[in-house]
């Protein structure tokens, strides 16, 4: 786990990029020091409030520099 060895930060998807085609999109985890030298706010401000252990932040980027961020929660078992 990424967290685990660097710390806070998010996965970057790059959807603009498919190198094989239905290979999936090229993706890296991005620390949050990497992340706070980017003007982009809502994706510094949720790497700064997500709980590590049961959330994620991905961060999308898309076409005509558009970019879109997520914080992503795993599902609780029911009992």
């Amino acid at each position: 786990m990424a967290f685990n060895e660097v710390g806070r930060g998010v996965i970057v998807v790059d959807t603009t990029e498919q190198p094989l085609p239905g290979g999936g999109h090229p993706f890296a985890y991005f620390t949050q020091e990497q992340i706070e030298d980017h003007d982009d706010e809502d994706t510094i401000r949720l790497v700064r409030e997500y709980n590590p252990k049961r959330e994620f932040v991905i961060l999308l980027l898309k076409v005509e520099n558009r970019n879109s961020t997520y914080r992503v929660q795993t599902r609780r078992k029911h009992r």
